[in-house]
Order: C-alpha cells, then sequence, then structure tokens
C-alpha cells in the first residue's frame, strides 16, 4: 500500500497515463454492463455455472430495484494486446484467439469456447480496468463491472 497520498497519487498517475493535477470531484458509483458478454455462451444448453443469463439476471435485477439508476453507466471496453500481455503471455494471448476461430468447442471438463469467447474476454477484462481508471481519475468513488 502506498505510505502517503503523495505515492498513491503517484501510482494512479503511473497507472492512467495523465499528469498531476487536481483530481475532479467524484461523482457516484460506475457501473458496467455490456450486453456483448452474452456472446460467450454454452455449447448446448444453460446449464454451466458461468453462462450470459446468470451476468444479465444480476444486471437486471440491479436494474429493476432502481439501483443501476443511481450510477454511472457505462458500457463495456475491449483491453489491448499490450494491456493483456502485462499479466498473460504472448502465446495465451494468441492461443485464445486460435480457439475461437476454430468455433464452437468444449475445451476440458467444463471450459467451453466460440466464436465470441475471446472479443469477451477482452471485453471483460478492458471493462475493470476502465471501471479502474476511472476511479482512479476521480471520475467516479467507486465503481462495479457485471
Amino acid at each position: 500500500l502506498p505510505r502517503s497520498g503523495f505515492e498513491g497519487r503517484a501510482i494512479a498517475r503511473r497507472i492512467t497515463g495523465e499528469a498531476a493535477r487536481a483530481p475532479p470531484t467524484p461523482r457516484g458509483t460506475a457501473l458496467a454492463y455490456d450486453e456483448r458478454m452474452n456472446l460467450h455462451c454454452p455449447l448446448q444448453g444453460d446449464c454451466h455455472p458461468e453462462r450470459p443469463h446468470r451476468i444479465a439476471a444480476i444486471y437486471h435485477h440491479l436494474v429493476r430495484q432502481g439501483l443501476a439508476a443511481r450510477c454511472v453507466q457505462l458500457t463495456g471496453t475491449e483491453c489491448t494486446e499490450e494491456e493483456a500481455t502485462t499479466v498473460h503471455t504472448q502465446r495465451h494471448w494468441a492461443q485464445v484467439q486460435a480457439v475461437c476461430d476454430e468455433g464452437s468447442r468444449s475445451i476440458g471438463g467444463d471450459t467451453y469456447a466460440n466464436e465470441a469467447t475471446a472479443m469477451c474476454a477482452r471485453l471483460s477484462a478492458g471493462t475493470v480496468l476502465d471501471v479502474c481508471r476511472r476511479v482512479l481519475r476521480g471520475e467516479v468513488c467507486n465503481g462495479a463491472a457485471v
């Protein structure tokens, strides 16, 4: 953890790529959701725990409860190859895309992929990064990506 506010601001500047300046007044909670995430779906049926209906149900529950309307709404943002390869190898990046190029199929016991899986993975990671950047920049107080 940063030892001081100054050190914390320096770390935030490195992450966000912004020069030092007075942060804006944060406004509310960011809520990121993108319907394209529903494209990563199981091969057959809807019984897999990581099925798209799970995240859609979470988001629509927030809407029905009036919580989504109280948030700063964000749509998804795909991460770049550079961002992904800060935590994954270049080989992994290429393998994920290659698997998806082969079409819908099972990979091992409970993992599946289809033509949209790589895009959904980039969207998932990029959206979380976008929410984090907005918090670090002081645009929002906090946030969640569904």
